[in-house]
């Protein structure tokens, strides 16, 4: 029955609901590694032997439609390109996606909230989650059988929506992007499947960690709002370097960051590698993942690319 009721509840949510279940919330748990390139979210391509620039753009899943203006050249881009590559294929229907990563976000029997929280601590994180409830009505005793992450997602889009009001859940750059290559009969690449991002997202940290990680949302909302506003100031101004700095502040375990950002990068390479040396290609990806030994600008430098800031 709590399953069904769960389901039911994030078909309601809408775009809103699956915006969290996508690349672009991995994004927000991510941390930056040093960058030897100068801070900025468009960047160019080349190599002697390609004809055709390619480009790549780090997009922030809370980033408001205005951040498209001050991307002048980005018009141009979209117009020269002949695919874009994106985390996922944005343009599925949303309830596919829904399906696809519902099983994931599932706590096993023995482990859901009533058994990861004593009585005592599950009735005062429910007095806090009623302030930030996906849906009127609905407590944290309902999700009962959600793994805390999850949890967590549907919070954050609440906190978001009462306390940012740029933010606009049925938006986002990479799915914006990706609707007009379609629209135009461009190819979409996709680099991972939404089993894989929710299967790393739900499943990679023990369930005690993610039930710490809920309490602590609940219970120092004013920290996470906050943090998450100067993030979003930070991407405004095309500051990845602050990006930086504020996501190594954060108390994050290294195999979590090592999974989210190095090995999704390595994985990435050979399909974009691939891609941009047969046709011009616009690589759309979370900010975090561009700088850093392993970030995607290094690695692709590696492979005898030059990268150029676009302005």
């Amino acid at each position: 029955m709590r399953l069904i009721f769960t389901w039911q509840a994030g078909q309601k949510l809408g775009k809103r609901y699956i915006h969290l279940l996508t690349t672009s919330l991995i994004s927000t748990f991510l941390l930056l590694s040093p960058a030897d390139i100068n801070a900025q979210l468009l960047y160019k391509i080349t190599r002697p032997d390609i004809p055709s620039a390619s480009y790549v753009l780090g997009t922030h899943h809370l980033a408001p439609r205005t951040i498209l203006d001050s991307l002048i050249s980005l018009r141009e881009v979209v117009d020269s390109t002949d695919i874009i590559i994106g985390e996922l294929d944005m343009t599925v229907p949303k309830v596919a996606t829904a399906m696809a990563m519902q099983s994931y976000m599932m706590a096993p029997s023995d482990s859901t909230l009533t058994k990861l929280y004593t009585p005592k601590q599950m009735a005062e994180l429910d007095d806090k989650f009623n302030q930030y409830s996906p849906l009127p009505g609905v407590n944290l005793y309902a999700l009962d059988n959600l793994r805390p992450m999850a949890v967590s997602n549907l919070v954050s889009v609440a906190m978001f929506m009462q306390t940012m009001p740029d933010y606009d859940p049925n938006f986002q750059i990479d799915s914006y992007l990706q609707e007009i290559y379609k629209e135009n009969g461009k190819q979409i690449v996709a680099l991972e499947t939404p089993e894989y991002q929710a299967e790393l997202l739900f499943t990679f940290q023990p369930l005690s960690v993610q039930a710490h990680s809920l309490a602590e949302l609940l219970n120092n909302p004013d920290k996470a709002i906050e943090m998450t506003k100067t993030l979003n100031r930070a991407y405004l101004a095309q500051d990845i370097e602050t990006l930086r700095s504020i996501s190594l502040t954060e108390d994050t375990e290294p195999e979590f960051v090592e999974a989210l950002v190095d090995k999704r990068n390595h994985a990435w390479l050979p399909a974009i590698v691939t891609s941009i040396n047969a046709s011009p290609c616009l690589i759309v990806c979370g900010a975090l993942h561009l700088t850093g030994d392993n970030g995607v600008l290094n690695l692709l430098q590696q492979e005898g690319y030059i990268i150029a800031p676009v302005y």
